[in-house]
This record gives C-alpha cells, structure tokens and sequence, in this order.
C-alpha cells in the first residue's frame, strides 16, 4: 500500500503488477478466457440450473403473494390490463414499482398464465444470469480463479437457488444488481461512460421490485463522481456528465407508471406511505448499534450460510471471511483490484448501516415467511468478494511461487466449506410452506364441494392475509371467488402457525364476515397442505 494512497484515487500500478491485479486486459482482467476456464465456467452454470431447474414445479411456496401476482399477471395476459402499481409493500400502505409485472409478463403469456411455472422458470433463469454476471466481475476485478470461485459461490447458494424457484418480487433483484455492478465495472474499467446507462438500468429494475435496492444507487453514484473527477476537463468528462444525465433519466423512466397513478388518484399511494411515516413509521424495539450488528450478519451470512436464525455460526463465519477479505484487498493489494475492492466493500458496509439504522424491520426475522428481500441487491457483492479474496489466496500458487501453497490450500478449504454446507442444506423437493400443486388441488376440492354452479367465497386467516393463493386457481378454473357475504358456499383458509385453534374458535369468528356461523353447515375440512386448514361451508337455505 502506497502512502497516503486512497484506493479510488492513487494512480495505476506500474509494469511489474500482472494484468488481473491491475485490471488491465482484452476481456475482463484476465485477458480472454481459456477453454479450460470456458469448460469450468459452463460446469458452474449447469450446477447452478440443475440445482434450480429440478423438481421446479414443487420447490416453492404458492402463498398469498404469488397467488395476486398470477392474478395480476392473468389480468395483463388474457384481459389486457395493464397495473400501475407493483406489489404491496409490507409497511406503509404503499406498493412497489409495477415494472416488476412487465418484467414477467412475457414468460407469463407463454400459457396465460393458466399456471406460474414458467414464469418461475424465468425466474430461476435470472438466478443463473446472476451467477454469470458476477462471474464476469469478480474475473475482471481478480482474475479467471476470483470468477469462478464467486459463480460457484452463487450456484451452489442454497439461499440463492431457494430464491430462484418461487415467485415473489425481491426473487429478479441479484440478476439487476449483478448487471448494475457490471455496467459500472466495465464503465470504470474502459472508461467507457455508455456503460453507465447499463448500470443504471439495472439500478432500476432491482429498484422497481424492491424499493430497498435503491440503496444500490449512492455506490454507483459514487464510483460515476470518482470517474467524473478522475476524467479531466474534455470530451470524456462531457460524455460522463451525459451519462449521469441519461441514468437520472433511466432512473425516473421506472416511475412512469407510478406517476400516472398518483395523477389519476390524487397522490393515493403517497398519500399512504406520508401517513405511515406521519403515524411512527417502524418503530424499533433494538438499539441502534444491534440493528446494524444484525444487519451485517443478515446481508453477509444469507447468500453463504443461510439465514441467521437457522445458521448463526455459519452467518457469524461468513462475515469474517468477508471482512477479512475487504480489509486484506485494500491495505495489501495493488492498483485496480484494491479500488473495486475497496468500492464493493463500503457498498455492503453503506448497505448494512443504512438497512440497520433506517430501517428497523429489515433486522426482524419472521418464521415461515420469505425474509430476504431487504438485502437481495446485495448477494453478488457478498460473493464477488468471496471469490476475489480465493482468487488471491491462489494466485501465488498459481505463478509458481511456493509460498502459494498454503495460499491455495487455505482458498480450496474455503471453498469446499462453503459449497458443502450450501449443497446439504438446499431446500427440499418439495415447499413445506405449500406449492402450487397444493394450492391447485385445494380449490379444485373447493370447487367439487360447492357443486358446478354455486359462487365461492374465501375468508383467510390471519386476516392480514390476502384468499389469492387459493383465489388464483379458482379463477384460472373459471369460478372466481365471490362476495362471502352473498356466496353459497365458504371456504374457510386458515394458517395454523399464526392462528390459534383454527379448526375451532378462530374459524368460527372467520364467518362473521360471510354472515356468521349460523348461517352455514360444514361439508368438509382438509388439509392441502402443512399448517394449513381448509374448512368447507355451505350457506344454509331459509327457511
């Protein structure tokens, strides 16, 4: 390390620095890959697809948030409108960016979205655009073992695969922000200022399925200010401001549905969101300090060890191999590596303090329910940094130096830990929270009680819930629910893990909204899935 040298800021290194430390090469900063990096390259791939291709249909949960975006999806697809808002937020009232709809669309009309599997398998085909996204820029960063080392990181993520198999709007944002971070690379790398519209792009997207992703922004915009700065008065400087320009542009283009909402509504959804930050917002029940010790452990551990409730020690193990490898890169690297390294670590601290500080839900983990789409953006940086810390545990080996051989031995112990733990601890063949099979044979039960002509009603427990998970194949059957209240059968969905004596007492309270429980005679009752009660009632004639 120079003295006084920032890492973003000290000159190129000089003659005697090979190519993949100083970023410097025909692809990448490795130069072309070799055939040999080619074959290992499309051995990750193929593990990462086998991994979330297999038992696709089964693997994810089939819930009330991806029975409305199918619902949303169909009314694109077969009636030709067109939302204006994305999925509720889970506070505040207020709804993501709706993007994430057009987003999914086209995979969606492949059969009118008669049923969601091949929109998750798009979904499962981002998981592995991710993967080689973040090949190519921990490659370009620390060389051909750094890439591969990361794409196998995320391949074999059991977090990662267990995202790419079901639906749900933070599931596309690895693949935006692994293309985000590479148009930023590649525009630093090249001073290239054009590749500053693709970051932005993909700033936009991870934004729109998730407003939490934003906090992708202030890094991109940080490393575009160093380039700004770096590039001298001139026609390249020119050609930046530009860029900056057209990425605000590209940035606000994400909100155009949005705002033709809030025109035709009055500012509805902002209107929303001011009342709950108005009320206290979310409030905190840990101190300041503990929030962000959390989120650290959160945003590190998940895309290598699993959630922290389930795996503490694996998450506690995964932040200090990134710190380590953060504060390593920087104080004893050189040149282009120690810059991007230096930038993508202070993108996960700046992450991590904001999620913590601002944003107190994103430390509360809830059993049963998807809890990674705070930090999602976040799973490319966390394993590009893992494989350019291997990379340069190898790179002494690799040159010859005897020295390397602890180097390689320590990186190959890393990495064997970190796939092994991740491959024995991949979800199972079939979601334990209920999957689309479960949810299709629920309502064509529902359907065979209610005879062929009656309406169907849906009343869900809890009742923060949304009835769209069975509503969905309901419709797809041609009988969408009805009104409880005027429907002649009921079918009663209830959520054992957050409900208290749902065949009971809750249920019963669950009719008072369809007329109450006088008014009706159970037909049936079963059990579509674990943890899941279905109760069957018919509405009794008068008289």
């Amino acid at each position: 390390m120079r003295a006084g040298g920032h890492p973003l800021t000290e000159r190129a290194p000089g003659p005697a620095v090979s190519a993949a430390e100083s970023g410097t090469g025909t692809i990448g900063g490795a130069g072309r890959p070799t055939r040999a990096e080619l074959v290992a390259l499309g051995a990750v791939l193929a593990l990462a697809a086998v991994l979330r291709f297999a038992w696709l249909p089964t693997r994810g949960q089939f819930d009330a948030d991806q029975g409305h975006d199918m619902l949303v999806l169909r009314g694109m697809v077969v009636d030709g409108v067109l939302p204006l808002l994305g999925p509720p937020t889970s506070v505040g009232a207020g709804h993501h960016g709706a993007l994430y709809y057009y987003l999914l669309a086209p995979a969606a009309a492949l059969n009118g979205a008669a049923d969601p599997v091949p929109v998750i398998a798009f979904i499962a085909l981002l998981g592995i655009l991710a993967v080689g996204l973040t090949w190519w820029l921990a490659r370009s960063i620390a060389g051909p073992v750094a890439g591969v080392a990361s794409a196998l990181v995320l391949a074999v993520s059991a977090s990662s695969v267990e995202t790419s198999t079901f639906l749900w709007n933070p599931n596309p944002i690895p693949a935006a922000s692994a293309l985000a971070l590479v148009g930023a690379r590649i525009a630093w790398m090249r001073r290239s200022a054009r590749w500053w519209l693709v970051a932005a792009l993909g700033a936009m997207v991870a934004m729109q399925c998730h407003w939490l992703a934003s906090l992708l922004v202030p890094p991109l915009a940080a490393l575009w200010l160093v380039d700004l700065g770096r590039s001298g008065p001139g026609a390249r400087r020119r050609s930046l401001l530009a860029a900056g320009a057209g990425s605000l542009a590209i940035l606000a283009l994400g909100f155009v549905p949005l705002a033709i909402h809030e025109a035709s509504t009055g500012g509805e959804d902002v209107r929303a969101i001011a009342a709950w930050i108005a009320g206290g917002g979310d409030p905190a029940s840990l101190s300041a300090p503990t929030r962000v010790a959390i989120a650290f452990l959160r945003t590190i551990g998940w895309p290598i060890g699993g959630l922290v409730t389930d795996a503490p020690l694996a998450s506690a193990l995964a932040l200090l191999l990134v710190a380590a490898v953060v504060a390593w890169r920087v104080i004893l690297g050189r040149g282009d590596e120690r810059a991007m390294v230096a930038w993508l670590g202070g993108t996960l601290g700046f992450a991590a303090v904001a999620l913590g500080l601002l944003f107190p839900s994103s430390t509360i983990v809830v059993p049963l329910l998807p809890v990674d789409h705070y930090h999602a953006f976040l799973d490319p940086v966390v394993a590009a940094l893992v494989g350019i810390g291997i990379g340069a545990m190898a790179r002494g080996f690799l040159s010859g130096r005897s020295a390397g051989i602890v180097g390689v031995a320590a990186a190959a112990a890393i990495l064997v830990a970190i796939v092994g733990w991740n491959l024995a601890t991949q979800r199972p063949a079939t979601s334990a929270l209920g999957d689309w099979g479960a949810a299709r044979a629920a309502a064509d039960r529902i359907i065979a009680d209610a005879g062929a002509d009656g309406e169907i009603g849906l009343v869900w427990l809890p009742g923060i819930k949304s009835p769209d998970a069975i509503g969905y194949p309901l419709t797809v059957s041609g009988r969408p629910p009805a009104d409880p209240l005027t429907a002649g059968t009921v079918a009663v969905v209830c959520d054992d893990p957050f409900v208290d004596d749902c065949a009971g007492a809750a249920e019963l309270r669950g009719l008072d909204g369809a007329g109450g429980a006088a008014s009706f005679d159970m037909v049936d009752r079963f059990t579509p899935s674990p943890g899941r009660t279905v109760t069957v009632y018919v509405r009794r004639t008068p008289g």
